[in-house]
């Protein structure tokens, strides 16, 4: 019981950690698909630069990404501003001009479509996610199916042994116990004429 309390435990957490990576994938596509529909102005945007950012994990491995800086111009103004989003190698060359679409509101952000960067992050996220949780629900309800089988058996066994007794019960005079029937004659009734008061009727009227 010990055992199957410990996995149902750490299955539990397979799946709710699939869960909370393929929620937060959800999250950065729906950012996404709003950024989308807050720009609608479309506009030439210039990549001048491939800014170089690096990190470093916890274990002390660094890695290096590129976040591309456009400059584009809106309503008689420039606007030069760097993606929140990078990847190596860099997506687009510097000089290279894309299609971008300004937030009229807030000019400072704009979509490129041709930048898939964040789709294909929010895309891993989900699938990986959805992937770890199936796993830990179909491990879970294999194991459960299994014990489930090994429950029935297991009472099966069990209740198999005293089927005889039972048969025993409910035909208490078998052909071994003769004793009983020797008090009833044929007819189901008492032997009331046996040797002994042949005898006595004999005695008592034989002189006559």
């Amino acid at each position: 019981m010990k055992v199957s309390k410990v996995f149902i435990i750490i299955v539990s957490g397979v799946v709710m950690f699939g869960a909370i990576f393929a929620f937060a994938g959800f999250n950065i596509k729906r950012a996404d698909m709003r950024k989308k529909a807050r720009c609608t102005y479309e506009v030439t945007a210039t990549v001048v630069e491939n800014s170089l950012e690096r990190s470093t994990d916890n274990d002390g491995n660094t890695s290096r990404s590129y976040h591309p800086v456009y400059e584009y111009t809106y309503n008689g103004e420039t606007f030069v501003i760097k993606s929140s989003s990078g990847s190596n190698p860099p997506v687009f060359e510097v000089g290279e001009e894309v299609t971008a679409y300004v937030n009229t509101f807030k000019p400072q952000e704009i979509y490129i479509p041709a930048d898939n960067t964040v789709r294909t992050v929010s895309s891993v996220f989900m699938f990986v996610g959805i992937f770890i949780a199936a796993m830990g629900i179909i491990i879970t309800t294999t194991v459960a199916i299994l014990m489930m089988k090994n429950t029935k058996g297991g009472q099966i066994k069990a209740n198999a042994a005293p089927a005889p007794a039972r048969a025993r019960r409910e035909n208490e005079y078998t052909s071994t116990d003769s004793e009983p029937y020797d008090k009833y004659d044929d007819y189901g009734g008492r032997d009331e004429y046996d040797d002994t008061d042949q005898l006595e009727y004999n005695d008592k009227y034989e002189d006559r």
